[in-house]
């Protein structure tokens, strides 16, 4: 409301719809009521899939292999290397180490008794010294170098001997995850093909749970679009549903209710000043006003329904 010109004259503006759209929107603020009214409850089924029987078989084995074959066997494999390390100080005691370890004596010995302590000897005679001290201190030294070489020889058996169970310590260890996930692998196959079913089983959980609003989804997407077609929206701006019951008749109807809308546009001045300024249009709208336009404009609305 607000005054014009420089006396007291009040003019009043207003505002309301088109005439043609009054009672479909009449009608349709009656049915916003109702929907309004009659809203679904929450959808009373279950809504996610439970786990499925492999699924809940692949945890049980999962649960039972780590409780009876993974934690036994880390528990060996830690004794198996505590005996590993403590082995460079035990590995004499071993039979076949200790075979080896007497020949190595039984080669010294040879050495020291059939040919350094003699070879000494005779040069002592030769020179006329036996049983000098000369002698004495070059049978000491030849005596020296035997433990050496028996010292020697046997550190030599104990690393070969030890080298096998390092190196099959280390390849334990390396092979042990795997052997660990080669035995967890049926429960894996279970537990995928258990994903499967569940999901099919959620797939048609959510089909019914669309289902079930399906009534009251499409009837608010339907009102929705009548309040939109009423209130004069273009045609290319309200969306279209291909869903179950698409029709011809509603792409007339959707048509000529736009038309509807562009008829009440046609019939303000802003409509007049619009086509009147459009060369195709103006001889229209000179000749027979905005009706004539708005019956063209709802002409070729449902025409347009028919071809979509």
């Amino acid at each position: 409301m607000g005054k014009s010109g420089g006396g007291n004259t009040t003019t009043v503006q207003k505002s309301d719809p088109w005439v043609g759209v009054q009672g479909p929107l009449k009608e349709l603020y009656g049915m916003t009521r109702s929907a309004l009214s009659d809203i679904k409850p929450f959808y009373p089924e279950q809504t996610y899939a439970p786990l499925t029987p492999l699924q809940k078989a692949a945890m049980g084995y999962s649960l039972d292999y780590a409780s009876n074959v993974t934690a036994p066997a880390a528990a060996g494999f830690q004794q198996y290397i505590a005996n590993t390390m403590t082995a460079p100080g035990e590995i004499d005691q071993n039979p076949a180490v200790q075979a080896m370890m007497g020949a190595n004596e039984r080669n010294v010995t040879d050495w020291l008794t059939r040919r350094a302590l003699p070879a000494i000897q005779s040069d002592a005679i030769s020179v006329g010294n036996l049983g000098s001290s000369r002698q004495g201190v070059a049978e000491g030294l030849a005596i020296s170098e035997a433990a050496k070489r028996l010292a020697n020889a046997n550190a030599k058996t104990m690393i070969g001997a030890y080298a096998p169970t390092l190196a099959a310590s280390t390849s334990a260890a390396g092979m042990l995850p795997t052997a660990v996930q080669m035995g967890l692998a049926p429960a894996e196959a279970m537990a995928n093909v258990g994903g499967v079913e569940q999901a099919m089983q959620q797939k048609a959980i959510d089909e019914a749970i669309a289902r079930y609003h399906y009534p009251e989804t499409t009837l608010w997407d339907r009102l929705g679009k009548a309040a939109a077609i009423y209130s004069g929206a273009p045609v290319d701006t309200i969306a279209t549903s291909s869903g179950p019951g698409g029709s011809k008749a509603a792409g007339i109807l959707g048509g000529a209710l736009t038309g509807a809308g562009l008829a009440g546009f046609l019939s303000s001045p802003a409509g007049v000043g619009l086509f009147g300024g459009t060369p195709t249009l103006a001889p229209l709208a000179a000749a027979g006003g905005p009706a004539t336009l708005a019956l063209y404009a709802l002409g070729g609305a449902a025409l347009g329904g028919l071809l979509s």
